[in-house]
């Protein structure tokens, strides 16, 4: 049969175009054609012929006998660039299945790194993304799996790389290991960008967010839950997260008042600090915050703020928000009588 697929593969290297299934090849990989497997997968020829010979051979071992002692020759292949893009990619599930058969994953660790490092050429991130899928969370460290969150080689395939890291962020990653995801990208500098790019990375760290947010975030210390906040903004504090992800992050924190004023007055401690204008500071704090509602008492509570304030312009700027929430929620009357009460019981502010 195998001499047969040769003469096909002679007379028209797309043979199979009229259909692609390969679980029928299965019938072929039997325990006693080990040794002429073993032949094609050694075989020097790299004409198309050639090839497409290899990849219907590699196709029966994918769903026929195991055959492990192909491992070194099926590794090998992954290697070579002279193999088809997908006959590598076959050979690689190949040896997957190897590795879970007999619980030994050293030649595939070897391999991820060696991809990883460029020593093994994937120009398309097909190796990579099938090693990741693979060896995560396993073999692969939780701080460590962000070595490989980059931008894919190709601009034009949503292939396994890209796959990976989408089913990583809402599905692959176990919740257990969602808060030292967050820490160790936050520890590594990444910042998301406005820019509309291949792997949609404001869609991974948007699920990782949401997650982390609402199954930890009452009970982090604040500093920690500020941080990952931090991971949804670009450095002008606009948040490129899709709109359902800032939106679950609001509506968590508008469920969970004491979160908001500790991660707002950290924000704004922050931004003072760093130099930045009062109006400015509390404007990116709220952006810091996804616009997420205020307190039901955020106007006493400004004020509460402003009342404990010794700068000026801070306490201006409190007061100011008092007055904004005001005017929202209770209207212009209201507004005017918060700031006649403030000027009666804050002589020092009266003129302004």
């Amino acid at each position: 049969m195998l001499d047969a697929l040769g003469a096909e593969a002679a007379k028209d290297v797309q043979f199979r175009r009229l259909s692609w299934s390969s679980e029928p090849f299965g019938a072929l990989a039997t325990a006693d054609m080990e040794s002429d497997f073993k032949k094609l997968l050694q075989a020097p020829d790299r004409s198309q012929p050639a090839l497409a010979l290899l990849d219907c051979a590699l196709d029966a071992l994918a769903h026929g006998y195991p055959m492990p002692a192909q491992k070194p020759d099926l590794e090998k292949i992954v290697r070579d660039t002279g193999y088809w893009p997908g006959s590598r990619k076959e050979a690689l599930n190949i040896l997957i299945s190897y590795a879970r058969r007999d619980d030994n994953w050293s030649v595939l660790k070897t391999l991820l790194n060696d991809v990883h490092t460029n020593a093994v050429e994937d120009l398309e991130d097909e190796l990579l993304g099938t090693l990741l899928l693979a060896l995560y969370p396993a073999f692969i460290d939780t701080a460590e799996v962000w070595r490989y969150f980059r931008q894919p080689k190709s601009d034009r395939l949503v292939g396994s790389y890209w796959h990976f890291w989408h089913v990583f962020a809402s599905e692959v990653a176990p919740s257990k290991n969602i808060p030292a995801l967050l820490d160790a990208l936050h520890q590594s500098g990444f910042q998301l960008t406005s820019a509309d790019v291949t792997l949609r990375e404001h869609q991974v760290v948007g699920e990782l967010l949401v997650r982390g947010v609402t199954q930890l975030g009452d009970e982090i210390e604040v500093q920690r839950l500020y941080d990952w906040f931090t991971l949804g903004l670009d450095k002008y504090e606009h948040s490129p997260l899709d709109t359902e992800h800032q939106q679950r992050i609001a509506t968590w924190l508008g469920t969970h008042p004491t979160q908001y004023k500790s991660l707002f007055t950290l924000s704004l401690t922050q931004h003072i600090n760093t130099g930045d204008q009062v109006h400015v500071a509390v404007w990116k704090s709220h952006m810091s915050l996804y616009r997420a509602p205020e307190p039901d008492d955020a106007d006493a509570w400004y004020l509460s703020m402003a009342q404990a304030c010794s700068d000026e312009d801070l306490r201006h700027g409190l007061v100011n928000e008092a007055v904004r929430v005001t005017f929202l929620r209770k209207g212009p009357d209201a507004q005017f009588q918060l700031l006649e009460r403030w000027a009666q019981e804050h002589s020092y502010d009266a003129a302004w």
